[in-house]
């Protein structure tokens, strides 16, 4: 009964004629659908490359600035071994001066046995440097006394002025209050010398027959 109701159906030729348009459109409408796909994808794929070429960019530049930053910190850090090493290198500097003073203190005092000798250091001068007069951290409590004469690299310099429990001032051969008999090996004459103010080294006391 239902079969016979289909063929009836489609023997009327203007229901064969809507049912065959209705499959026209329905393809129609699904081959569209199809291509408007494609297009809308290539459509939103042309859209997306510049936003893709942008994030591309700002990625790139992301990677740039961490690198940047990572170059700057290896830098920093660069800067603060050299530093430590420029000190490390002073330091060992000043050993190696220092021991080199030492062995030839050492060396002068073995050379000159019959007399004591105290090291000292200089912690404190004339802040005018008028007088010459420089403090050094040995005292009396050290041995030191007035009169004790002060050398320098086997050089005679000063003598001690003034002392306290654990330092003492020198006067330096510079000093105009200080006075010392020296010679002129080339001539030799003996004078008596002393520092003058604007002046360095001053000798009187030359003998007037001297050939200078």
């Amino acid at each position: 009964m239902n079969h016979n109701r289909f063929f009836k159906f489609f023997s009327n030729k203007n229901n064969l004629l809507i049912t065959i348009v209705l499959i026209v459109i329905f393809l129609v409408i699904y081959f569209n659908s199809y291509y408007l796909s494609s297009l809308l994808s290539q459509t939103t794929a042309t859209i997306q490359q510049p936003f893709n070429d942008i994030s591309t960019q700002i990625k790139n530049l992301l990677d740039t600035f961490n690198n940047y930053q990572n170059l700057d910190e290896e830098n920093s850090e660069l800067k603060t071994i050299n530093v430590e090493l420029t000190q490390e290198n002073i330091s060992l500097q000043n050993l190696k001066d220092e021991n080199k003073e030492l062995k030839d203190l050492l060396n002068y005092t073995e050379q000159n046995s019959n007399y004591t000798y105290i090291t000292a250091k200089i912690f404190a001068k004339d802040f005018l440097n008028i007088a010459d007069i420089v403090s050094i951290d040995q005292g009396s409590k050290n041995s030191i006394e007035i009169g004790n004469t002060v050398i320098h690299n086997h050089r005679y310099i000063g003598h001690i002025s003034e002392t306290k429990d654990f330092t003492a001032s020198v006067d330096l051969i510079t000093s105009p209050n200080h006075m010392v008999v020296a010679q002129i090996p080339e001539i030799n004459t003996n004078g008596i010398v002393h520092g003058q103010i604007g002046y360095g080294l001053i000798m009187i006391e030359i003998p007037p027959d001297a050939p200078l």
